[in-house]
């Protein structure tokens, strides 16, 4: 059976210049910058997809869209 891995970039991204995920960010940096916890899950999650891509293996990215998703 060949393996299938699904990932989950945990956060969602910047929409329209607003970050959708409450908290989960660096404070500012002094060049005015900031890390954004999702933004950055989702350049790994890509990486990994891609990499595994590479060697063969099937993947699925399972909340490619930028917004959150909030369970009620």
């Amino acid at each position: 059976m060949k393996p299938f891995i699904l990932l989950d970039p945990g956060h969602g991204g910047v929409i329209n210049g607003i970050y959708q995920t409450p908290g989960k960010r660096s404070p500012l940096w002094s060049d005015g910058s900031q890390l954004f916890e999702g933004e950055f899950n989702r350049a790994i999650t890509q990486g990994i997809s891609q990499a595994l891509t590479l060697c063969g293996i099937e993947n699925k990215i399972i909340v490619p869209e930028l917004e959150d998703i909030v369970s009620a």
